[in-house]
């Protein structure tokens, strides 16, 4: 999808500049466009389903063949209860008010009848988007449990196609209209995301790491952190509706809740500074000549005391990182114990504990810059914000 992103944008540039003079108008627009294409939107997967019969009509006494892409034979006979038709990442499940019809012309459908149900569903790490059904004889008056669900007019022909469109791992359909027999259906296109949910606690921080990009929910901003000295600073690089890049970890700041983050058909902006690591799984790590950091509570009781804690609290060291979770890597010479983020400003530096004397306390200002002799103003010193 990138590639017919950047291909569009290419040639939409190339028609322009061989046609016309661009006017300021035009190049306003052309700006805007590009810029549309420029914005994180949802890496679309989908699968087709066809249950119409493509092949010839059959000869007199003969059966017409079923053509579908999954391997699944057609039945004359109402279907089992929890029969399934399964193609790719996604799996239809059906109750047996549900039948797909062949007849002698060489036509078919797959037929939901009244109290019939028809359930589309997807993998633990995807959400489905958007279900079209289209028609076959009949109109398709199945009602969804939850979504949007709207008829779409096609050359003149009504409601030739019933759209779907919500953020669900699983929807169930069930046709409760008494005045027909069935709501039939030709096919059925699904389509689905990869996405990731993360719940955020009262203390309004947690981390993140992934190996797919992914668009930063509403409500919610991420950040890159990196030591600067023997300081933290907290870069809130990613807004809603942007892309944090695969394999970078992130800080995110929001209200407390679950969030869904999807999967970005852009690859997005990788930080030029970040000391934010991160595990898939699990695991073990270490780092030599670094302390490593998980963010927690330091009193469990208030949520002011979130910050990024040594994982290991006896000495720094090696510790088991949460999977999809990022850590915080910085180097022993920095000297920092804790970073405390309950406090963090616009600037982002927050409260650095540091294993400094106040003999030896070093002063930067809210840039994180080392200053020899501090004037007016507000700084850093020896980790904790002061007014000079």
């Amino acid at each position: 999808m990138r590639l017919v992103y950047s291909c569009l944008c290419r040639l939409c540039r190339q028609a322009l500049n061989n046609i016309i003079q661009p006017t300021m108008k035009l190049k306003a627009f052309l700006s805007a466009a590009l810029l549309l294409l420029a914005t994180a939107l949802p890496a679309q997967r989908s699968v087709l389903y066809v249950f119409s019969n493509t092949n010839p009509v059959p000869a007199a006494g003969q059966d017409p063949t079923p053509v579908s892409g999954y391997g699944v034979s057609a039945s004359p006979d109402f279907l089992a209860d929890g029969t399934q038709f399964v193609n790719g990442d996604v799996t239809i499940t059906t109750n047996d008010l549900v039948r797909w019809q062949l007849s002698k012309n060489g036509g078919s459908s797959l037929r939901v009848y009244t109290g019939g149900t028809i359930t589309f569903s997807v993998p633990d790490g995807y959400l489905i988007s958007k279900i079209r059904m289209k028609r076959s004889f009949l109109q398709n008056e199945l009602q969804p449990e939850a979504g949007t669900y709207v008829s779409v007019d096609d050359n003149g022909i009504g409601d030739k196609y019933k759209d779907w469109t919500g953020l669900l791992q699983s929807v169930k359909f069930t046709n409760v209209r008494n005045n027909v027999s069935y709501s039939g259906m030709d096919s059925i296109w699904v389509y689905y995301s990869a996405a990731r949910t993360v719940n955020v606690t009262a203390a309004g921080y947690a981390t993140l790491y992934q190996d797919i990009a992914l668009t930063v929910p509403e409500g919610m901003q991420a950040a890159a952190v990196f030591g600067m000295g023997d300081g933290v600073q907290v870069d809130y690089l990613y807004q809603e509706g942007e892309t944090i890049p695969a394999e970078t970890g992130v800080l995110l700041k929001a209200a407390e809740g679950t969030y869904t983050f999807i999967e970005s058909a852009n690859e997005g902006t990788a930080p030029t500074s970040n000391d934010l690591y991160g595990t898939l799984t699990d695991q073990w790590i270490s780092k030599s000549g670094y302390y490593l950091y998980k963010l927690a509570l330091k009193n469990t009781a208030d949520t002011n005391s979130v910050g990024f804690y040594w994982g290991n609290s006896s000495n720094g060291g090696t510790f088991q990182n949460a999977a999809r979770h990022a850590y915080l890597a910085l180097p022993k010479s920095a000297g920092i114990r804790a970073f405390v983020l309950g406090d963090d400003t616009a600037t982002g530096i927050g409260s650095v504990t540091s294993n400094a004397t106040d003999a030896n306390a070093k002063v930067y200002d809210l840039q994180g810059r080392r200053v020899v002799t501090p004037q007016q103003g507000v700084y850093i010193y020896n980790g904790q914000k002061r007014i000079q």
